[in-house]
Parts: structure tokens; C-alpha cells; sequence
């Protein structure tokens, strides 16, 4: 009986270890370090500190935000102004709070050129467009990707970063008349 046991002693610590990893079992927030995901809003990143074992350390993104997570990349929440393409038909990437984050907001109703006042947490310009005041009163533009000739601008427009100048400084590139 003993040779028996000795056996199947082993195998069950295998088990157990893979239970308490990640299969339901065991203390939920120990994971593999280094490991990554998004769920739910939720960017969760696998950290050890000191020798204990690893633990899931999360942000939950805000409103609007997304989270990304790459092959070999951590998990972070961003804001729209990266990939403005990202948000719904019927939704614009905005600027959605003072500090300059940026998320996917249900659109305005204004066209191409239609002016508009950049109320911060409020998207007045259509899917696809931002408002964009450089001096005075602002007006609806078109978000644009110099890397990607399919996101383009039209022909009298270039496409420009601009940084606003808010607490995160946040970057939208946009098609601009004449530049």
C-alpha cells in the first residue's frame, strides 16, 4: 500500500499547483509573473514583489478608454487619440475629462467644417471628427493617420499633431486647411 500512495502523492501535488495557478482553485489574485490581460475594462498585469508570489495588480480603464494588451506587452488602458477608428458608428473619439483623457463618446451632430465650441466631456462634431480650436472659435475635423495613406486628409488638408494643452497633453492627429 505504501508504494501506492508514494505514487499517487505526486501527481495530486501537480494538481493542486495547477488549481491554485489559475484553474479555480487556491488564492485567485496569485498568477504567473509577467502575465497580462483585459477583462472587462480592467487592465491586470502579473507583478512579484520580493520574493513572494506574484499578484495581479489592476486599473480599471474609465469611461470611453480601452484596454490594450500586446504578445510580450503589458496591459494599459488608452485613450481613443491613439486609434480614434476604434470607436462605434455612431461614436467620435472626445477629449472625456479636464485631464486630457480621451475615450469613444456618442457623436454630435456636427458635419465637416461646422464650427463648434471643444466642450470637454461633450462631443458635438460627427463620427470620425473632433473639434479643433486653434485660435477663437473651433470647427469640426477629420482624424487622420500620416502612417496610413487610406486615413488620409483631402487634398488643400495635411495632416498634423496636435497636442492639447491639457494635464496628459494628449496627442490628436487631425487633417488641418492648408498646412
Amino acid at each position: 500500500m505504501r508504494s501506492s500512495r508514494r505514487a499517487h502523492r505526486p501527481i495530486f501535488g501537480v494538481i493542486a499547483f495547477m488549481i491554485s495557478v489559475g484553474c479555480g482553485g487556491g488564492d485567485e489574485d496569485e498568477c504567473e509573473a509577467g502575465a497580462s490581460a483585459c477583462q472587462n475594462g480592467v487592465a491586470r498585469n502579473c507583478r512579484a514583489i520580493g520574493a513572494g508570489p506574484a499578484h495581479w495588480e489592476e486599473q480599471r480603464c474609465l469611461a470611453g478608454e480601452l484596454c490594450s494588451s500586446g504578445a510580450g506587452s503589458p496591459a494599459i488602458c488608452v485613450g481613443c487619440n491613439v486609434d480614434p477608428w476604434q470607436c462605434g458608428a455612431a461614436e467620435t473619439c472626445s477629449i472625456i475629462d479636464g485631464q486630457g483623457h480621451t475615450g469613444c463618446v456618442a457623436s454630435g451632430a456636427g458635419g465637416l467644417g461646422d464650427p463648434c465650441q471643444g466642450t470637454i466631456g461633450a462631443a458635438e462634431c460627427g463620427p470620425g471628427l473632433v473639434c479643433i480650436a486653434l485660435s477663437g472659435s473651433g470647427s469640426c475635423s477629420r482624424y487622420c493617420d500620416p502612417a496610413r495613406a487610406d486615413r488620409g486628409c483631402a487634398a488643400g488638408e495635411s495632416c498634423q499633431a496636435v497636442v492639447l494643452r491639457l494635464e496628459r497633453l494628449p496627442i490628436l492627429n487631425v487633417c488641418l486647411a492648408g498646412s
